[in-house]
């Protein structure tokens, strides 16, 4: 039985309480690791009386990039997610994995709302993200394609939570590298990619 990648973040409040670990190995074709990394996942939902609220959605908009919203970026490495925008918020979660895809959809001033692929949402500051783009595979294990074609050969098997970059899409095609491995799966198998991206990097 293949279970579920556990979640990418760490509950500040659940981290001081207790020491819950869960190892996540990604395994590619004849059993290498692909990913190589532990992660600790760790959630407990943040008591209502102690978190403030973010500003109204109105406030949000001013002083944007004027880049477009919504859009893709990926966590830089280790980063804070606030409750609101601003250090004076308090920490929701901590994020333990680099180049984890997240969705931005609103801006205040140098801090940036965004969703991670399990649908949280919270505040970072922008400078720990990175335009490169990276997708996380989901919900199953997926072959991993040497050509855009399920006829072509399985170069990997890819479990959900890997994490890799993306290099370029077509139709309903991606393709993408990790540690070196290049290939294709299809698009709605991976999150950190809109429909009628071609064009990425």
């Amino acid at each position: 039985m293949v279970k579920k990648a556990g979640d990418p973040r760490v509950s500040i409040i659940n981290v001081m309480t207790q020491s819950l670990f869960i190892v996540c190995a990604w395994l590619i074709w004849g059993g290498a690791d692909l990913y190589g990394a532990q992660k600790t996942s760790i959630k407990e939902s943040a008591k209502a009386s102690s978190l403030k609220e973010a500003p109204p959605p109105q406030l949000a908009e001013k002083e944007s990039t004027k880049l477009p919203l919504p859009r893709y970026a990926s966590l830089r490495g280790k980063a804070n997610m606030y409750v609101g925008p601003g250090k004076q918020y308090p920490i929701e979660w901590l994020y333990v994995r680099p180049k984890m895809p997240v969705e931005i959809v609103a801006e205040f001033d140098t801090w940036r709302q965004v969703k991670d692929f399990q649908g949280t949402t919270g505040w970072v500051h922008k400078s720990v993200l990175v335009g490169k783009r990276f997708a996380v595979v989901l919900e199953k294990i997926h072959k991993l394609f040497y050509s855009p074609s399920a006829e072509s050969k399985v170069i990997a098997k890819l479990e959900p939570g890997v994490i890799a970059r993306v290099c370029k899409c077509q139709s309903d095609w991606c393709q993408i590298e990790i540690k070196g491995y290049k290939g294709w799966i299809k698009r709605r198998f991976i999150w950190g990619i809109y429909p009628h991206e071609t064009k990425v990097g």
